[in-house]
This record gives C-alpha cells, sequence and structure tokens, in this order.
C-alpha cells in the first residue's frame, strides 16, 4: 500500500511523542529565525518547533493536515507569534504563495514524511517562495525504517536541478542539516 499523507495526517490522532523537538534542533534553528521579519514553515504539526520564534514574530504554516490547526494556533498563541495558517490539498501542489514571498522557510524534521516522488517538487517550491530555508532532514531511531528515504536523496543534485544551492551542510546526530538558498550568487551569512 502506498504512503498517502494527506489521509495518513489527517487521521492520526497523536503525531509526536514529546511536545518539543530536540534542543540541538531548536538551536541550530533559532539562530536562523531570530529577527526574520517573513517566515514560512512547511509542515509545523502541533507547533513542536514554535519554541524557535521570538515574542512578536510573524510566521506562516503551510500544511497538509488541518486536524491540528488549534493546537498549533494555541501553541503560537502561548509564544506570543502572529500565525497566518494555509494547507494543501495535494503534496504535488504549488505552494499558494507569491515567489520571494519570505525572507525565510524553516523545514525541521518534515521531508522524512514527504513521498520521495514529491521531495524536488517541496524543496522547488521553498526555494520560489522563500530567499533560503533551514532544512532537516533526519528520523528518530524509533520511527519506522521507511522515514529513512530522506536520507538516500542527492541534495546537491536536487539543489542543481531547481536552481538553488545547499549552504552550511552538516551531519548532526542522526540529521542531515543544510540551507537551502537562492542561488543568486556566493552564499552569505545569515
Amino acid at each position: 500500500m502506498d504512503y498517502d499523507p494527506l489521509s495518513y495526517w489527517n487521521a492520526r490522532k497523536n503525531p509526536n511523542k514529546s511536545d518539543q523537538a530536540p534542543g540541538w534542533l531548536l538551536r541550530y534553528a533559532t539562530a536562523h529565525t531570530a529577527g526574520q521579519p517573513r517566515i514560512l514553515e512547511l509542515g509545523p504539526g502541533v507547533g513542536r518547533t514554535f519554541d524557535i520564534y521570538s515574542a512578536g514574530q510573524e510566521v506562516t504554516t503551510l500544511d497538509l493536515s488541518r486536524q491540528y490547526a488549534e493546537t498549533l494556533a494555541a501553541r503560537a498563541r502561548e509564544r506570543g507569534v502572529t500565525l497566518h495558517q494555509h494547507f494543501l490539498d495535494d503534496p504535488a501542489a504549488r505552494f499558494p504563495f507569491e515567489d520571494g514571498a519570505f525572507e525565510l522557510g524553516v523545514c525541521l524534521q518534515v521531508l522524512m514524511h514527504v513521498p520521495p516522488q514529491f521531495i524536488e517538487h517541496s524543496m522547488g517550491e521553498l526555494a520560489r517562495v522563500c530567499r533560503r530555508t533551514v532544512i532537516v532532514a533526519g528520523v528518530n531511531e524509533a520511527w519506522n525504517a521507511k522515514a529513512v528515504h530522506c536520507f538516500n536523496h542527492d541534495y546537491l543534485r536536487i539543489c542543481g536541478s531547481i536552481g538553488a544551492r545547499a549552504d552550511r551542510a552538516f551531519v548532526q546526530k542522526d540529521s542531515i542539516c543544510f540551507v537551502l538558498g537562492q542561488n543568486d550568487g556566493p552564499g552569505r551569512d545569515i
């Protein structure tokens, strides 16, 4: 049976085993989100990563599941974050935003949930609507082995095919981390 993310995430009751993402991931992402004005988070779920945002920040989210919308809204209120939620009904759909609409995209532990045939599309859409995107692709040792497909992708090749680049790539614990940037010249510190 094929994995259908829309059906799966709109039916799953308890999306996470913990209320918060790992500390190293939160520290890494916070270093990028601090002071950023226009942020898009792909696949926020219940808001496990919302500690990376500061009170007063404006965050737009895009998810396949409407099931966790109220939980996410409550988490945003707790953090003092202004939240704009958007939803897709198809993982192959074009993201509903203008080119370059966001200064920063956030995609933390989401790519393992994206069916392999849609990875390039998802990264391409992030590159289209975000000036740069912090990506952490990884798995937890307790997760289903099918999720490890996120380690089988040639992210550098994908970046080249979508006209983007990968900066500051490294491996941390069980994750590949990099910044997906628009291919507009040499990399710059962020």
